[in-house]
């Protein structure tokens, strides 16, 4: 256990995601040489508690992942966050955010080197979406029942998307963060956390 210096991770969540402050009362604590979480209450109790060798991240919420010197908020780090968070937010469509919550990948289409615009061809609601389909081999398999939606350019201020990590949010809903490539958005929702396919 860990205890993390406020000061120093609030200068990467602030350039990152517009993020100027830390609640006074929460405590943010690293395990192994990644993962963040936020405890709120005394310090010298959580201690007692290590000593105990009661795992003390079940006392806490898991609100980040620290990678390669940039921060992953997990969906309950977004959520601790959500009145702060001003940068690099994609606003999800209905369908982008049921795969989304199904562990899916957003596929974006590079149109001119620096915009992402959403190539989403899923208008056939007849068709369940396993939690495993990725949008691209969903759409290579519906292009004939599904139309052509408006592009969504996908926005992060003036809908330039530069790669690393982004917020994922549906309209008032946080969903954790994606790191976004050339082509795509990747998923980090962890497996019990995705929505179920119903029969």
């Amino acid at each position: 256990m860990q205890t993390i210096n406020k000061q120093q991770i609030l200068k990467q969540l602030d350039e990152q995601f517009g993020i100027k402050e830390i609640p006074k009362d929460i405590i943010l604590i690293k395990f192994g040489e990644e993962k963040i979480f936020a405890f709120s209450g005394d310090l010298q109790i959580l201690k007692k508690i290590e000593k105990l060798n009661i795992n003390i991240a079940g006392v806490g919420n898991y609100v980040a992942t620290e990678e390669r010197g940039q921060i992953r908020l997990s969906i309950e780090g977004t959520h601790l966050f959500k009145n702060q968070i001003s940068k690099n937010i994609f606003e999800l469509n209905k369908e982008q955010k049921d795969l989304w919550m199904h562990g899916s990948e957003i596929l974006l289409e590079d149109v001119d080197k620096n915009k992402f615009v959403d190539n989403n061809l899923l208008n056939n609601n007849k068709s369940s979406i396993k939690p495993t389909t990725k949008i691209k081999d969903y759409i290579n398999n519906n292009k004939k029942d599904s139309k052509q939606s408006e592009p969504n350019p996908g926005r992060v201020g003036g809908a330039i998307i530069k790669r690393g990590f982004l917020i994922m949010k549906y309209k008032d809903d946080f969903l954790g963060t994606g790191k976004a490539s050339e082509n795509k958005i990747g998923n980090f929702i962890p497996k019990n956390r995705r929505l179920k396919v119903k029969n």
